[in-house]
């Protein structure tokens, strides 16, 4: 089930709403063009809308995080939401509120959006 959200629920740090096929490493650049991030100086969050769960992973000692395999317009996207009760099903649409991230693991980068609002 999708969830509207209306502009009374947007914060200013929201830069607007972006398509999956715009999350790229040349977005990653330019966002790190702004670093460093901090009091002040915020990082930019967006809204993605309709976007569909293909798969859910939770994590964590007692499973209080949730990974989320995303995708929007064809295209897949990793999002992690951390310190949640929240349960999701494969299938199910959502709107989302997010940062972008680089995720550096095992010698292995790939972007992930860090989910603040589902």
């Amino acid at each position: 089930m999708a969830q509207n959200y209306s502009e009374k629920d947007y914060d200013p740090d929201i830069l607007g709403e972006l398509n999956f096929s715009y999350i790229n490493f040349d977005l990653i650049d330019i966002l790190k063009f702004y670093e460093p991030y901090g009091e002040g100086n915020n990082r930019p969050k967006f809204i993605t809308k309709n976007v569909t769960i293909e798969s859910v992973q939770n994590m964590g000692k007692e499973k209080e995080h949730r990974r989320l395999l995303l995708s929007h317009s064809g295209i897949l996207q990793e999002g992690i939401l951390f310190k949640t009760d929240k349960h999701f099903k494969i299938g199910q649409r959502l709107n989302l509120i997010y940062t972008i991230t680089e995720n550096i693991f095992n010698n292995r980068v790939s972007i992930q959006l860090m989910l603040e609002d589902i």
